[in-house]
């Protein structure tokens, strides 16, 4: 489900692709030295994202570091080190990768997540002092999501509102973030079912869009612009409301122009350039 919030490259600086690319490189960083290397299975821009926002409330100077890795052999690059806001977006990674290997192995003993549930058991003792009501409501939601989605539940809106409220939880971190997360979490899992409409109905997955449309491309790609796109602006209102004290540039790509063409571009699976009917159904 993760992947989504990502920059907007060709409109964003070489000196601020270079400070995003540093948050990145250190969330991996900071998983693989605290939770092991397994850990980074977990790694997404998406977690990026959060430790880039949080730590821009604040006007703290960021500690970068020049380090290589494994995957770039002989190459150095800028690393964010001894950031609470790395420690907490890789913190809430594995929260969140736990409870949804549980969530799969329930489902299907045999899944392949099974291999990776004593990993992330042992990493989840290794999560700093993070208040018990965020873990205990990412857990209740995702809960509340499977069931949902077992009941085949046909309302986007309410499906979607399940994982909203994960994503609320983890940004109440802050004060006064809880509504961007939400509308960032429901942004997230809409965005992802429109995605996934070809993939999930091939499978006999669920899918909120099948369910309420019935397969019908032209109505779930017109109803789903429509959602996204007031989600969308919804969380530009919360963001406009944050004061934000460094990485402004970064963000406003992310919020205003990363999110804005990955909707395009799904959307652009869906619709026919060549003036094709469209009212085909999956």
């Amino acid at each position: 489900m993760f992947g989504y919030v990502n920059v907007y490259k060709n409109e964003l600086k070489i000196k601020d692709f270079n400070v995003y690319r540093a948050y990145y490189c250190g969330l991996c960083k900071a998983l693989g030295e605290k939770f092991g290397a397994l850990s980074r299975l977990g790694l997404s821009y998406d977690f990026t994202f959060l430790a880039i926002f949080l730590d821009s409330l604040n006007d703290k100077k960021v500690n970068f570091s020049s380090e290589g890795c494994a995957k770039h052999i002989g190459k150095k690059h800028l690393v964010v080190k001894d950031n609470p806001s790395v420690d907490y977006a890789a913190d809430m990674s594995v929260v969140l990768n736990y409870f949804k290997i549980l969530d799969d192995i329930k489902d299907d003993f045999f899944t392949k997540s099974y291999f990776l549930y004593l990993p992330y058991k042992c990493a989840m003792r290794k999560i700093s002092d993070i208040d018990g009501d965020i873990i205990n409501e990412i857990k209740l939601q995702l809960d509340t999501l499977s069931r949902l989605e077992k009941e085949k539940c046909a309302e986007p809106d309410i499906a979607s509102d399940a994982f909203a409220k994960i994503m609320r939880a983890i940004f109440s971190v802050k004060n006064g973030l809880e509504d961007f997360g939400y509308n960032l979490g429901k942004f997230i899992y809409l965005i992802d079912a429109l995605d996934d409409l070809e993939k999930d109905k091939n499978k006999k997955s669920y899918n909120p869009y099948i369910e309420k449309f019935d397969g019908d491309i032209a109505k779930t790609v017109n109803f789903a612009e429509f959602v996204l796109t007031y989600t969308l602006s919804r969380l530009a209102d919360e963001f406009e409301k944050q004061k934000i004290y460094k990485n402004k540039e970064i963000l406003k790509n992310i919020i205003y122009l990363g999110l804005r063409a990955k909707l395009d571009t799904i959307l652009k699976k869906y619709r026919c350039d060549k003036g094709e009917n469209n009212e085909k159904s999956l």
